[in-house]
C-alpha cells in the first residue's frame, strides 16, 4: 500500500505525499546489505596505505546513495493546483489541466499531457511480467487521487498549461560529489598501493 504523510484526520485539502512502501523498504534493505558489506570488507586493506582503506567505503557509500535516490526518494505530491512528480534527479510541476491521461503500463505509471509530454512516475515503476500486477492497488490509489482533483477543473481549463521540470539540485550535487570523490580515491589508491 502507498504511504502517505497525511493522516486521515488532517485537512483533506492539504498536500498528500505518495510513496510506494515496497520500493522504499527494498531500498532500505539493499542499503543495509551494502553497508554490511562495506564494514565486512573494510579491514582487509589495512597496511596498504590510506587510499586503499578509503576505497571500499567511498564506493560503497556512493552505491548506497544511488540506491536511496532510485528507490527511497521518488514520490508524488498531490496539491490543489498541480501534481508534483519527484523522480531521482528531477521533479515536475504538472498542472491538472495539462494532464490528458495517467495510466499504468508495463513500465509503470506515466502521465501523458495534452502537449504530448510523457512524465514517468519512477517511484511507481513496475518492470514487466507479473510484477506489474502486484502493485496495481497502489497505482490505482494514486491514479484515483489525481483523477479526483481533475474532476473539479472548470470546463474552460487551459489544456495548453505546460508542465515545468526542475532539477533536484541537492540530489544531483550529492551524487556528482560522491562519484567524483570515489573516482579520485580509486585512482589515488591504485597509485599509492604498497
Amino acid at each position: 500500500m502507498s504511504t502517505s504523510s497525511q493522516p486521515s484526520t488532517q485537512d483533506p485539502a492539504a498536500p498528500r505525499v505518495y510513496r510506494r512502501r515496497s520500493t522504499v523498504i527494498t531500498g532500505y534493505v539493499i542499503s543495509a546489505v551494502l553497508l554490511v558489506l562495506i564494514v565486512g570488507l573494510f579491514s582487509e586493506e589495512f597496511g596498504h596505505g590510506i587510499f586503499p582503506i578509503l576505497t571500499e567505503p567511498a564506493i560503497g557509500l556512493t552505491l548506497i546513495l544511488m540506491v536511496l535516490l532510485l528507490n527511497v526518494w521518488p514520490h508524488v505530491i498531490i496539491k490543489d493546483r498541480c501534481v508534483e512528480v519527484h523522480n531521482s534527479l528531477t521533479w515536475y510541476e504538472v498542472p491538472y489541466e495539462s494532464i490528458r491521461q495517467i495510466r499504468n503500463n508495463r513500465m509503470g505509471l506515466m502521465i501523458h499531457t495534452h502537449r504530448n509530454k510523457t512524465i514517468p512516475l519512477t517511484g511507481y515503476g513496475t518492470g514487466s511480467g507479473k510484477r506489474m500486477f502486484g502493485h496495481q492497488a497502489q497505482a490505482d490509489e494514486l491514479i484515483g487521487a489525481i483523477k479526483s482533483k481533475m474532476e473539479f477543473l472548470p470546463d474552460d481549463a487551459d489544456e495548453d498549461a505546460k508542465p515545468i521540470r526542475h532539477w533536484e539540485t541537492r540530489n544531483v550535487i550529492a551524487l556528482a560529489t560522491m562519484i567524483v570523490l570515489s573516482v579520485v580515491i580509486v585512482v589515488l589508491a591504485a597509485q599509492t598501493y604498497h
